[in-house]
């Protein structure tokens, strides 16, 4: 696989922000906006995870913005908006499942300040195509890092719950389920049954039933997040690949311009998509 330098990955950072300074000027113009109280140009909402992933020193948020859950649905409305350049996403977190489709509003609900002439209407089509293929690309390997990371920990947690389940079920003492509890990822479970052991003292089997049915419980919703992950992986690579495909014209131009690392850059970041991680 090619290998990028940082300086190849700002070109492509300096692209995108030539064709969100573009973007913006229309949508400002015709105020295609965010929705929601959001009253920035629609490509803003996007934009954040460009700026999210060029920022050095991350907050908690930035983080979130880059999860591939996120991201998975951002290709999905940046594919949907260079069919439907003047329709409106909703952005809400059941929007962020991996099974359901971008919420739209028709085209002629959007509230503009004057009508959009067809040459425009067409320009922006092409910059949200241009845009989206980009974004793929740039962000494909941060989307492959958070899929294999969290299934990673997501996995060991799982483990880690049934052996903990196990424990309890075979009689052993706090002290040897807390040694298990201690090695969990995941705080907020770690720490409520940390809280818990206190009251195993004693107790027999049937009594630490509902601490085996919250674990359980713990266990079912770590796997239906696994499941999420997985499925929005699979997500952002299919949308990058059908991006790819619609802007294979645009990538010739752009080579035949002199621009050929955007073609190699984009190319390259898609056999990253079908090779993964090696899992």
């Amino acid at each position: 696989m090619t290998k990028f330098k940082q300086q190849d990955q700002q070109a492509i950072v300096n692209i995108l922000l030539r064709y969100w300074e573009e973007i913006s000027a229309i949508e400002q113009e015709f105020a295609l906006r965010v929705g929601a109280g959001d009253m920035r140009p629609r490509i803003d909402y996007f934009h954040d995870a460009i700026r999210a992933y060029t920022t050095e020193h991350k907050s908690k948020d930035m983080e979130s913005r880059l999860a591939v859950e996120q991201l998975a649905y951002d290709l999905r409305c940046l594919r949907y908006l260079a069919t439907m350049p003047l329709a409106s996403i909703t952005h809400d977190t059941h929007n962020l499942s991996p099974q359901s489709l971008p919420a739209v509003i028709a085209p002629g609900l959007v509230e503009t300040s004057k009508r959009i002439d067809r040459e425009t209407k067409m320009r922006l089509t092409e910059l949200y195509e241009q845009y989206g293929v980009l974004f793929a690309s740039l962000l494909r390997e941060t989307v492959n890092n958070d899929h294999y990371e969290r299934s990673e920990t997501i996995n060991e947690d799982v483990t880690l719950i049934n052996q903990i389940i196990a424990a309890i079920e075979g009689s052993l003492s706090a002290q040897e389920v807390a040694s298990l509890a201690v090695h969990l990822k995941d705080p907020h479970i770690r720490q409520e049954i940390m809280s818990l052991l206190p009251a195993m003292k004693g107790k027999s089997l049937h009594q630490l039933n509902g601490l085996i049915a919250r674990l359980k419980s713990e266990q079912q919703r770590k796997d239906r997040e696994l499941k999420n992950v997985d499925l929005s992986h699979h997500n952002y690579s299919t949308t990058q690949l059908m991006l790819y495909e619609s802007a294979r014209e645009m990538l010739m131009k752009m080579a035949a311009q002199g621009m050929n690392l955007v073609g190699q850059f984009v190319e390259s970041t898609l056999r990253q998509g079908q090779q993964g991680r090696g899992r």
